[in-house]
């Protein structure tokens, strides 16, 4: 399963990184930095890694940092354009390209990471900083993980259902799914895995401010590879 040891070599302090966030494109919030941390410490030398749903690039750019080989996607072409920029700012190479989902991605991985977006609906600019204008009401950075609207928890139990379509021919033997969820909506995305699949909820606690948790997702043995 996906449990292993932590690599001591990867630095899990996301804050030293620096990104640039339009206000089309979703901010690199502090939780998503915490749970950059928390990906980055479950990661092994000469493990190769997804930052699926890239935004700014902040997780990838925190691997590149590393000396990781990670690959970078969002159905966002601004996103994509944003988490390039920052790459080349904070001095770091990788791949980065648009995919909706896991549809556009070659290639086999040890970790996939995905951090949901907040938002309903297609990516629009107008969307997008209508929810980073939210997401920077202090009331609901420090709320929203405990009133998750029911449409936000439909939204991600498809895209779970999505994922775990389609993980199992791009992941390594052994390899899984690392997914950053609000704990009040962590039972009905478990709902929405598929038979077959095992899923481990932990709480590190780097996310425990923020009402967030890690859900790892394995495939059933023997569809990987």
């Amino acid at each position: 399963m996906a449990s292993g040891q932590f690599a001591n070599d990867v630095p899990s302090d996301s804050a030293a990184i620096r990104v640039r966030t339009p206000p089309w494109v979703s901010a690199a919030c502090a939780d998503a930095r915490a749970f950059a941390g928390v990906v980055a410490e479950r990661v092994r030398p000469g493990q190769r890694v997804l930052d699926l749903g890239t935004g700014t690039g902040l997780l990838a750019i925190v691997l590149a940092k590393a000396g990781i080989d990670v690959v970078a996607t969002d159905v966002s072409a601004a996103a994509v354009r944003t988490a390039r920029e920052n790459a080349v700012r904070n001095g770091v190479r990788f791949a980065c390209y648009p995919s909706d989902l896991l549809d556009s991605v070659e290639g086999r991985f040890d970790l996939i990471a995905f951090n949901p977006p907040y938002n309903v609906r297609p990516d629009t600019p107008l969307a997008n900083i209508a929810k980073n204008l939210v997401r920077r009401i202090p009331w609901v950075q420090r709320n929203c993980g405990r009133v998750m609207p029911r449409a936000v928890v439909r939204f991600h139990q498809q895209l779970v259902r999505r994922i775990a379509e389609k993980a199992p021919r791009h992941l390594v033997p052994g390899g899984y799914v690392i997914l950053h969820a609000f704990a009040s909506e962590s039972p009905a995305l478990r709902e929405a895995v598929p038979p077959g699949f095992e899923v481990q909820v932990v709480e590190p606690a780097a996310l425990r401010p923020y009402g967030t948790v890690a859900m790892l997702i394995s495939p059933p043995p023997g569809s990987t590879g």
